[in-house]
């Protein structure tokens, strides 16, 4: 939501609120601080933990109120953009009711998937439908979403707005190195992201050919991944890197032969848009939203868990002369610039605003 936020307010007048709890509160249940973050007018409010779940609920809604009653005594906006409909939800219902104003949301959450639908309670389901039932766009970041949205018979109102890229920060870099560098950069998290099969596929690779570096970039916990690629014999290939600013990331793509990502499971995948946004070619899962993002142009595709193909795709990739890193670049720019995704934000509030 911070990137959406970040280019609509390119265009719009935006404050972002998000809701804080925080221990070190001392004696107040609730702290505000307002400030601009990245160019968004940003109201936090921090809540001191409550001491059961009711109370927890109680002071998460009570701290929107809150936040919006701030907000009213500047302007009053003209449509609220939420961003994912549980617990968010049920707060903009009562605020678009309240003020009479049309609402948006952004649903990005993988637990649409059918293979995680099993993680959804029927009472989050209730409430999620009940918001979705009043929103005037449901905004979500790929079709694939979108359709599995639809077979949950959540609303009706659908419009795909993908995920946003910084071009500024992702941007073609060439550096001349003695061996080619695949990066990958996630959580880390193996049930996710599979970080132990990319690192079966690479002690195969290495078996091949020595011209190569593996550079995996996570907020994650890499442990268990830095043991297995000791216990694979593969640390001479792979470079494990910490969480790290976005535009230190920005550099390190720009500077890659290859983008790497094999999960089990994804939406529209921020780490590819920034990809091909630096002009990297991708080899990946044909999962989620990913086959709308990849094409013969840009990347490669295989099955979750088919490290065979994983294998043989980076090698095709890493000794193909057809990727055009300039073109992969402006096609990606197009369609998940900041100004390419506001425009097409600031055109849907236009459309609901003038919906009676």
């Amino acid at each position: 939501m911070q990137r959406h936020a970040e280019a609509v307010a390119t265009k719009c007048n935006v404050v972002m609120v998000n809701v804080i709890e925080d221990p070190n509160l001392s004696k107040e249940k609730f702290e505000m601080n307002r400030s601009t973050i990245n160019g968004v007018d940003t109201l936090q409010i921090y809540t001191k933990p409550g001491v059961s779940k009711l109370s927890k609920w109680s002071r998460f809604f009570k701290g929107y109120d809150r936040a919006m009653q701030q907000i009213l005594t500047d302007f009053k906006p003209d449509v609220i953009h939420g961003n994912v409909f549980f617990p968010i939800g049920i707060v903009a219902k009562k605020w678009s009711g309240r003020l009479q104003i049309p609402m948006v949301f952004t649903e990005h959450l993988t637990a649409y998937l059918p293979m995680n639908q099993h993680k959804l309670k029927s009472k989050h389901l209730r409430s999620i439908k009940s918001a979705a039932a009043l929103t005037s766009k449901i905004l979500p970041v790929s079709h694939d979403l979108k359709n599995a949205m639809q077979g949950l018979d959540i609303g009706s109102k659908y419009e795909v707005v993908p995920n946003v890229v910084d071009t500024t920060l992702f941007k073609p870099s060439f550096e001349d190195r003695d061996k080619k560098r695949i990066i990958h950069v996630s959580t880390a998290k193996d049930f996710h992201k599979n970080v132990s099969g990319i690192l079966r596929t690479i002690t195969e690779l290495k078996k091949r050919r020595s011209d190569f570096e593996l550079l995996i970039i996570s907020d994650g916990d890499l442990t268990p991944h830095r043991k297995l690629a000791a216990e694979l014999n593969i640390e001479d290939v792979v470079v494990f890197e910490e969480e790290q600013p976005i535009a230190e990331i920005g550099v390190k793509m720009g500077k890659s032969d290859l983008f790497l990502l094999f999960s089990n499971f994804e939406n529209l995948p921020c780490v590819i848009i920034e990809a091909l946004s630096a002009g990297l070619p991708v080899v990946s899962t044909d999962v989620g939203g990913i086959p709308e993002m990849l094409d013969a142009s840009n990347g490669k595709m295989v099955k979750p868990n088919d490290e065979k193909a994983l294998l043989e795709n980076i090698v095709e990739v890493l000794d193909s002369k057809s990727y055009d890193t300039n073109e992969i670049s402006i096609q990606a720019q197009g369609k998940y610039s900041i100004d390419a995704v506001s425009s097409q934000l600031v055109k849907i509030y236009k459309e609901v605003i003038a919906t009676p």
